[in-house]
């Protein structure tokens, strides 16, 4: 009865605490980054600017073990393989964005947390990513392949965005730390570089595995494979730059509202000193 209340009590918690805990999560912070950097796709070299999330609730925060145990909740609630794959591609990013500000806070016990939060989001993802499947027709295998091309070329980007924010905190770092917590850093961020290149890796398996199913439910050859392979590969790219367009765009126009507002506040605040000094001047 004890362990039945208990359990009841946690329940009434997370749905008390999740929209203020979410909400936290999803206000954009006038600090997001946005960089420019370069995208590697196998052979090809795209440019393109790359949006560095934001921390969201970090390990130093007393509510850090709710907020993932709330994000689990909400990820095991997306039943499509594909979709919470890249769900947790964008959670792994945050947990990137959670080590990187718990060092610019000298807090490396909390980075290191952030570090394990990291990889257990991506061994839980590439478990998912293996559950993919593409039984069924031609249409069927062929929307899957397509999914998958697109998830993985995002599994690329993902691990280039690791890569830009250790050489920006090494960069940052260098002179302000010791030799001794310089090469630890480097040690968290080669642990984290690992797991992004092996979850980028199985996307890359599975999208194989799936090139197999699809080439005989077509029956195409080896040409026609590869060229309805790179069409998808193409369109797929295309939708990923539309999306970050998008979210440059949106994110430069509350980025606009939010400093419009900053300067009506400080007006305001100058008139109403104005305001001030006249009443005295009359009261004088």
């Amino acid at each position: 009865m004890k362990g039945t209340n208990i359990i009841a009590m946690l329940a009434i918690s997370l749905l008390v605490l999740s929209p203020f805990v979410l909400a936290h999560n999803e206000t954009p912070s006038n600090e997001t980054a946005l960089e420019i950097t370069e995208v590697s796709v196998q052979d090809e070299t795209v440019s393109e600017n790359v949006e560095i999330t934001d921390a969201g609730v970090s390990p130093d925060s007393v509510v850090y073990g709710l907020d993932r145990a709330i994000e689990r909740i909400n990820l095991a609630l997306i039943f499509n393989k594909i979709k919470r794959a890249e769900k947790a591609l964008l959670i792994a990013e945050e947990r990137l964005a959670e080590v990187e500000a718990m060092i610019e806070k000298n807090k490396l016990d909390k980075a290191e947390i952030a570090q394990q939060k990291y990889k257990e989001i991506t061994e839980d993802n590439e478990k998912t990513i293996d559950e993919i499947e593409s039984e069924g027709d031609n249409e069927t295998s062929a929307k899957v392949l397509r999914d998958v091309i697109g998830l993985e070329l995002k599994a690329m980007s993902h691990r280039e965005k690791v890569v830009f924010v250790k050489n920006r905190i090494l960069e940052r770092q260098s002179g302000k730390m010791t030799e001794e917590q310089i090469a630890h850093l480097r040690e968290v961020f080669d642990k984290i570089i690992s797991k992004a290149s092996e979850m980028e890796n199985k996307t890359a398996e599975k999208r194989n595995r799936i090139k197999v199913k699809h080439k005989v439910l077509a029956e195409l050859t080896d040409e026609e494979l590869e060229d309805f392979e790179a069409e998808l590969k193409q369109k797929e790219r295309g939708k990923i730059k539309e999306e970050l367009k998008e979210k440059i765009k949106n994110k430069a126009s509350s980025g606009k509202k939010n400093a419009d507002k900053k300067m009506k506040s400080a007006e305001e605040e100058s008139d109403g000193g104005i305001e001030d000094e006249e009443v005295v001047e009359e009261i004088e």
